[in-house]
């Protein structure tokens, strides 16, 4: 499986020469207390973002990984793209395009949004929640990896929807992308994995 990331020319440089990718896990108690002044984790929660190519829907991995670089990470910078090769043999994928998969994430998100407001509008990070994209699935799925599965997630995998545009309308209910979020980083190929232009 292939799947990339845009990022600085200094940081593509170091992931490639160092063959590595430092994540910190994001530690959410049993009893549902989040950490004070820790980052709250993105979308599909802690790990490596990559987009997916895709036949159906049809999606461009590397297309969308140049635009979302440009938009939001590196307005003004240039930006180099990584192909991650993924060795996806005998790995547990939490695949959110499944019903049942999805469906899990439901009964998890319903049990908990409560606390988890509560939390974050008494906490410091409440800013997430007055932001222009407040979306904090990213918490309750790293509850679900952390108590709710037996297996340790090796990536997610989503068709998501991502503001690439300049425009002030930026919602939609309609997928642009598939993205992976990798968890475990002991399953990138290095030897295959590389700058593309």
């Amino acid at each position: 499986m292939k799947g990339y990331h845009g990022t600085t020319p200094q940081n593509a440089e170091d992931i490639l020469n160092n063959q590595k990718v430092i994540v910190t896990p994001f530690k959410i108690t049993a009893d549902v207390v989040i950490p004070q002044k820790k980052r709250l984790p993105n979308d599909l929660g802690q790990g490596l973002y990559l987009f997916l190519d895709s036949e159906n829907p049809k999606f461009d991995g590397k297309s969308c990984a140049k635009k979302y670089a440009h938009k939001w990470r590196h307005k003004n910078n240039k930006v180099t793209l990584i192909r991650f090769s993924l060795n996806d043999t005998n790995v547990f994928v939490f695949n959110l395009n499944n019903p049942e998969t999805a469906e899990r994430f439901s009964k998890v998100r319903e049990k908990l949004y409560l606390k988890i407001v509560q939390q974050l509008t008494s906490s410091k990070e409440d800013n997430i929640l007055k932001s222009n994209r407040p979306n904090i699935d990213g918490i309750f799925l790293e509850y679900l990896f952390q108590y709710g599965l037996k297996k340790e997630v090796d990536f997610v995998i989503k068709d998501t929807y991502t503001p690439f545009y300049t425009s002030d309308f930026t919602l939609s209910n309609f997928a642009n992308g598939r993205e992976l979020c990798l968890r475990n980083m002991e399953i990138i190929n290095w030897e295959e994995t590389k700058e593309v232009k």
